[in-house]
């Protein structure tokens, strides 16, 4: 359910920002999320546009932007792409389901493509 909860913090933050802007209509949300996020894009989508029925923003666009996964190796210095141990886990970005390419360490830092945010919405006035 955290994917749920995701998206109703979101959902939160879409529609307090257009009440701030005192928009009438939100007709499209952009989001970036990442690769290694714990939950998928389609998941994320269905979640969001439940939680904004009977909104100003229901019938929204939601537009999400899948960033690729960049990683660093603490012990070679290698940066790029991570090599990905398991295809599916609950929690996938854990550091142990990722080794380094370069020389198989377990000491990645994930630089990009686990976060998950609001880029831009779209409002009528």
């Amino acid at each position: 359910m955290h994917d749920f909860s995701m998206a109703k913090d979101m959902a939160r933050l879409v529609l307090d920002r257009a009440k701030k802007d005192r928009a009438k209509k939100i007709t499209s949300i952009k989001i970036q999320m990442g690769e290694l996020s714990s939950f998928t894009a389609s998941e994320l989508e269905f979640w969001l546009k439940t939680s904004l029925e009977g909104t100003i923003a229901r019938g929204a666009k939601i537009n999400i932007e899948v960033i690729k996964p960049l990683v660093s190796c603490g012990d070679c210095g290698y940066s790029g792409k991570p090599e990905i141990k398991k295809a599916s886990s609950r929690h996938p970005i854990a550091p142990e389901l990722f080794s380094c390419p370069a020389c198989k360490s377990c000491k990645i830092q994930v630089k990009k493509g686990a976060e998950c945010l609001v880029k831009s919405i779209e409002v009528l006035k």
